[in-house]
C-alpha cells in the first residue's frame, strides 16, 4: 500500500513490475490515470478490458442502488472505482496486489484494506492543503494511517518532520522502519532514455525511467523488494532486473521520440518541478533547450516557472494552454515567463 507525494506511482510501477516478473499475479490500482480511465485497474501490467469494466459498473450500480433504497449514505466516485478494483482483483485470482492511495491515507477509500502486508511512502511533501492537513506534519500523520499492525513499514527519504511521523506510528503499530538510502546508489550511465544503476547488493541494475529523481524510487522499491524477502517472499535477483527494465510509466520524464529529443514530464507541484529542474538541468549541458509549458489554475504555476528559470537556460520557451475549465490563458503565462 503506497502513500505519497510524488514518486509513489512510479514505486507502484517498479514494485508490480519486479513481482509479476517473479511469478506472482499481481494487480496494480492506479491514480491518477494518464493514457486511458482503463489505466487505473491493471493485471500484470495490462489494463482491464472494456467488457470487464462494464460488468464491474453494474455490479457496482446495483450496489449503489440498495444503499439508496436503504436511505444510507452513497459512495463517492472514487470508492466506487476502489470496490470495482478489488472486484476484478478477486476475479482475476491476484496473489498481490500494489495500491497507491487516491488522496492522503487514512481516510483515502483505499485504505478499507486491513492485511497489508508493507505499507511504503514516497517523498511526502506539501501538496493538497487544507485537505489532507494544514502543515507538512499533518499532512504526514493523514498518510501515516495506512500502517497497519504488524506491517513492514518502507520509507522514500524523508526530512525529519516526515520520518518521526512515520516512525512514531510505525512504533505504535510494532512495524519494522526501513528508510531507503539514494545515497548508497551508484549511478553508472544517466541518460535521457534511462539510468543503469548499483544499489547495496543490486549491481548494475538498468530502468528506462530517466531522471536524478528515480534514484529516490529505485531505492524505495529495491527495499520493499528486501523487505518480502525477510517476510518469505521468492523475488530472485533476475525477476528484480527484469522487473526494472521492463517498468514503463508514461509522462514521468518520458522520451516520445529522439530525432529531435522530446521529453515530457507532469510535474505540478513545488517537489514535482524542482526535481524535474534537477533532471533538465543536467541535460542542459548536452543539448539546447526549448520549453513547451502549460498549467491548471489550482497549482502554484507562478512559483514553477520561478523555479524552472532559476536553473535553466532555454533557447525558446512556448506556452500554451490546456483544455477544461481549469485552464490558464496562455498570454498569462507568457507574461509572468516575460517577468520572470
Amino acid at each position: 500500500h503506497i502513500a505519497g507525494t510524488n514518486g509513489k506511482g512510479s514505486v507502484l510501477a517498479y514494485t508490480s513490475t519486479i513481482l509479476s516478473e517473479a511469478g506472482y499475479r499481481t494487480g496494480r490500482y492506479v491514480s491518477p490515470t494518464v493514457m486511458s480511465y482503463l489505466e487505473k485497474i491493471q493485471v500484470d501490467g495490462t489494463w482491464i478490458s472494456e467488457s470487464d469494466f462494464a460488468q464491474n459498473v453494474e455490479k457496482i450500480k446495483e450496489a449503489i442502488a440498495s444503499l439508496k433504497a436503504k436511505g444510507e449514505p452513497l459512495p463517492t466516485l472514487f470508492e466506487a472505482e476502489t470496490a470495482m478494483a478489488f472486484l476484478y482483483f478477486r476475479k482475476m485470482h491476484c496473489d498481490m496486489v500494489v495500491l497507491e492511495t487516491g488522496l492522503g491515507g487514512e481516510t483515502d477509500a483505499t485504505n478499507i484494506v486491513k492485511n497489508t502486508i508493507c505499507a511504503a511512502f514516497a517523498t511526502i511533501s506539501v501538496d493538497h492543503l487544507g485537505v489532507i492537513g494544514d502543515t507538512l506534519e499533518e499532512i504526514a500523520r493523514t498518510m501515516s494511517g495506512i500502517i497497519k499492525p504488524g506491517c513492514a513499514v518502507v520509507s522514500a527519504r524523508q526530512t525529519d518532520v516526515v520520518r518521526n511521523v512515520l516512525k512514531k506510528k510505525a512504533e505504535e503499530k510494532n512495524c519494522s522502519y526501513v528508510e531507503a538510502e539514494p545515497k548508497k546508489m551508484e549511478i553508472l550511465t544517466d541518460s535521457y532514455d534511462g539510468i543503469t544503476f548499483s544499489y547495496k547488493e543490486f549491481e548494475k541494475m538498468h530502468s528506462n525511467l530517466a531522471g536524478q529523481c528515480q534514484r529516490e524510487n529505485l531505492a524505495t522499491a529495491l527495499e520493499i523488494v528486501k523487505q518480502l524477502r525477510t517476510l518469505g517472499y521468492e523475488i530472485p535477483d533476475e525477476a528484480v532486473r527484469d522487473g526494472l527494465a521492463k517498468t514503463v510509466w508514461e509522462g514521468r520524464f518520458t522520451c516520445l521520440r529522439k530525432n529531435p529529443v522530446f521529453i515530457i514530464d507532469g510535474a505540478h507541484n513545488e517537489d514535482g518541478v524542482e526535481k524535474f529542474v534537477e533532471t533538465a538541468a543536467h541535460f542542459q549541458k548536452e543539448y539546447p533547450l526549448t520549453l513547451l509549458f502549460s498549467a491548471v489554475d489550482d497549482k502554484d504555476y507562478t512559483d514553477m516557472i520561478r523555479t524552472i528559470l532559476g536553473k535553466i537556460s532555454f533557447h525558446h520557451v512556448i506556452v500554451t494552454q490546456v483544455g477544461g475549465y481549469r485552464k490558464v490563458p496562455a498570454e498569462k503565462l507568457a507574461e509572468i515567463f516575460r517577468e520572470k
